[in-house]
């Protein structure tokens, strides 16, 4: 099964100028994704030449993103 004694998955932490531009590359080069457009507003998920699944989120580590929920 997927993740029995591997890896699960990378996560990337980008800018959003870097996550549209990253995102922008999967089009042209073709690479099968799933991201915002399926209810994930922060990142995308795809599988790299070797079957691993990385994570790239549209935001710098340690910043509060978008879509968190706000107290009030």
């Amino acid at each position: 099964p997927e993740g029995l004694g591997g890896v699960q998955h990378v996560a990337i932490s980008v800018t959003p100028p870097t996550f549209e531009m990253l995102k922008g590359r999967l089009d042209a080069a073709g690479v099968a994704y799933i991201g915002p457009d399926r209810g994930i507003k922060e990142s995308v998920y795809f599988k790299d030449p070797d079957g691993i699944q990385v994570e790239l989120i549209r935001q710098p580590l340690m910043e509060v993103p978008e879509s968190a929920p706000t107290e009030g």
